[in-house]
């Protein structure tokens, strides 16, 4: 678990405890401080006052940021695609098509972010390049290859900060069931869908 106390920039004797496995809502007006927040359980930034610790553990002294870090898998509104074909992308690293599992483990996360379809109408597939700008895709498509290949790092805590703002209802309902079947993925989600709010079993109201 995760214990947050930050008394300056977010706010005054903001005390969170997040379990694993929960799924927690943050939602608020803007400028009230969600994405600060979220900022500061990455360890990005750190507390004025206060502390974060893991498992009763100082993060920054007991746990170092980089290994909390490995365990976080946090995508924005407008996430950032390198070029590459979607395979690469998916899996995070350059793979040769023939590896073997390669293709079925980058399936297996298009599936869970609902991207498959739309990858396998492409013309060569997951071998398909995609431009760093991204610029033959929409946004909710560029979301969604962002959400795969967070899933591919098989973090134990999705941070989502409005990432799955540019799909349909629909879509949005599907990726949350799929994701919520992972065993022990504690689930951030920072959004302003009433069908996220939902979904999401836990509230944090700014």
């Amino acid at each position: 678990k995760a214990f947050l106390n930050n008394k300056n920039l977010i706010g005054k004797k903001i005390n969170l405890e997040i379990k694993k496995g929960d799924k927690i809502l943050i939602k608020g007006k803007s400028g009230k401080g969600k994405s600060t927040l979220i900022r500061i359980i990455c360890g990005l930034i750190k507390p004025a006052k206060g502390q974060i610790l893991i498992d009763n553990k100082f993060l920054g002294k007991e746990i170092s940021y980089s290994n909390w870090q490995r365990q976080i898998g946090l995508v924005r509104q407008k996430p950032y695609l390198k070029s590459g074909n979607l395979l690469n992308l998916i899996l995070g690293k350059q793979i040769n098509i023939n590896k073997k599992n390669a293709l079925k483990e980058a399936k297996y996360f298009a599936k869970l972010a609902c991207i498959e379809e739309f990858i396998e109408s492409l013309p060569f597939g997951y071998m398909q390049h995609i431009n760093e700008d991204g610029n033959t895709l929409s946004g909710g498509q560029i979301q969604r290859i962002a959400l795969a290949s967070k899933l591919a790092l098989k973090p134990s805590i999705l941070i989502l900060d409005e990432s799955t703002s540019g799909v349909d209802k629909a879509t949005e309902t599907s990726f949350f069931e799929n994701i919520f079947k992972l065993e022990n993925l504690t689930v951030i989600a920072i959004s302003h869908s009433s069908n996220v709010e939902r979904l999401l079993s836990k509230k944090i109201i700014f």
